[in-house]
């Protein structure tokens, strides 16, 4: 069973998700309840304009789509589903997709054919484009690569692998290291000349992308109180001296970024809570808070146990 539901909207639809060939029948009745048949065929626009809500059922079984629309019309023509939320007010929802099958199942799937498209595509010219909650499971879930070109601000971040050793049976987790700064870490290992020294050169982007730099250098094998940066980093390479001729040192290099990106967009390491999410908490369960102290409580349409009326089947 599929559903989509608007409630206390009104909700344009634009086709429906069973691509074919034309709309063979549809009939409305005097209650606005108007049932599309043989899905088979049917390609074709469904506008629906109306009050409070307006449900849409998808019933697989007899292959039909039943819509209650009180007051509401129905016209054919086109293929494109969009739905709108009109509420100006609080509160409201565009498209409410459902799913209880405890298989690999979707309330809502997007699909596209041409690496120019997206599947599921969301924009908001202030809120959020595109939400998920879980109240256990993963809000969401990405089988590829992901890319973002703007800043990603999280809890707490690891990479996850198959372990090295056992990759059948285990996984193996590394935490992400983290700077208040947007640090970047440099190292390698130098083998010194025989006057104990030995020039680093990094790449010609280095300066152009860092600045403030800090430097740690070991001596390996064998002591060197001696050993130290002789020259600081210029022109894109610094100079180790005062080791052993021969030696190996391992060193290491930081700088913070200054591109013109890094500059427009510093992360704040302190920010005051907005108005609206004082007394509340990312992660309410961990200060002994009730989850509904959370500060995404009041931004989710949806939340687990809310009254939230999914379709019936006809």
């Amino acid at each position: 069973m599929g559903g989509i539901d608007g409630r206390g909207l009104t909700v344009l639809l634009v086709a429906w998700v069973f691509m074919a060939q034309a709309v063979t029948a549809a009939d409305q009745d005097s209650s606005a309840r108007t049932t599309v048949t043989s899905l088979n065929n049917l390609r074709g626009k469904l506008t629906i304009t109306s009050g409070p809500n307006v449900t849409v059922v998808a019933n697989p079984s007899s292959r039909t789509i039943t819509i209650d629309a009180p007051g509401g019309s129905l016209s054919t023509g086109g293929w494109v589903f969009t739905a709108q939320n009109t509420n100006t007010g609080s509160g409201g929802i565009g498209v409410y997709a459902s799913t209880d099958s405890s298989g690999n199942a979707a309330g809502v799937w997007g699909y596209s054919g041409s690496a120019a498209s997206y599947g599921v595509y969301g924009q908001s010219s202030q809120g959020v484009g595109i939400g998920g909650y879980s109240a256990s499971g993963e809000a969401g879930q990405f089988v590829g690569n992901v890319s973002v070109t703007g800043t990603l601000s999280k809890g707490a971040g690891s990479f996850k692998i198959d372990h090295p050793l056992d990759p059948e049976n285990k996984y193996l987790y590394h935490s992400f290291v983290e700077s208040p700064d947007m640090m970047n870490i440099y190292n390698g290992n130098a083998i010194l000349d025989g006057e104990g020294e030995a020039v680093v050169n990094l790449p010609d982007w280095f300066d152009a992308l860092n600045e403030d730099f800090r430097y740690q250098l070991t001596s390996i094998g064998s002591p060197a109180p001696n050993l130290h940066v002789g020259e600081k980093l210029a022109g894109n390479r610094f100079r180790i001296a005062g080791g052993s001729p021969g030696g190996e040192v391992s060193w290491q290099i930081t700088g913070i970024r200054h591109d013109v990106y890094a500059q427009a967009h510093r992360i704040p390491v302190e920010v005051e809570k907005a108005d609206e999410d004082r007394g509340r908490y990312l992660h309410p369960e961990l200060y002994g808070q009730d989850s509904e102290m959370a500060v995404d409580t009041a931004r989710v349409p949806i939340r687990p146990g809310s009254d939230v009326g999914r379709p019936q089947e006809r």
